[in-house]
């Protein structure tokens, strides 16, 4: 099976409450998480769902050319996987030439889990795939590029 967009259920979202030091918000740690929408794949019990972004501050403020960071965790068979990642567009929509290109900038991978960085990399890719035609016009999207750009942390 692939990754799928869709609409978090109720008891995820309870979930995401109850644990709140591993779901939230960096940029604001004390509210809540309002989690609506995850890509998953239920038959590798694996989802991506998106935490947060960056707050709007001038361009020169940002560490990544003026692009705010969005942060992201991967959930693998109940291990989580944290990573940051920016996103931006290129091209005109009313020419239907948009490129999209997701460049994840840092992951935070547990011991557990960092023999199995190649598997988690691909799992980001297919999972940002996903995410990303299902979130804009994918007529109008003529390609996505995924860049990993990468301090990876234990």
């Amino acid at each position: 099976m692939a990754f799928v967009n869709e609409f978090v259920p109720e008891e995820q979202k309870t979930k995401f409450k109850q644990d709140q030091e591993v779901f939230h918000n960096p940029w604001t740690p004390r509210l809540p998480l309002r989690p609506y929408r995850w890509v998953v794949d239920r038959e590798r019990n694996v989802f991506i769902i998106h935490l947060g972004a960056d707050r709007p501050r001038p361009p020169s403020d940002y560490a990544t050319e003026g692009k705010p960071r969005e942060y992201m965790a991967l959930s693998w068979n109940g291990m989580v996987v944290k990573f940051d990642a920016t996103y931006e567009e290129t091209g005109r929509y009313l020419d239907s030439n948009l490129v999209g290109s997701w460049e994840v900038i840092d992951i935070r991978i547990p011991p557990a889990l960092i023999t199995q960085r190649s598997a988690i990399l691909e799992l980001i890719r297919e999972g940002l795939n996903t995410m990303e035609a299902n979130t804009c016009a994918p007529d109008r999207l003529s390609k996505l590029n995924i860049h990993f750009n990468l301090k990876v942390q234990n």
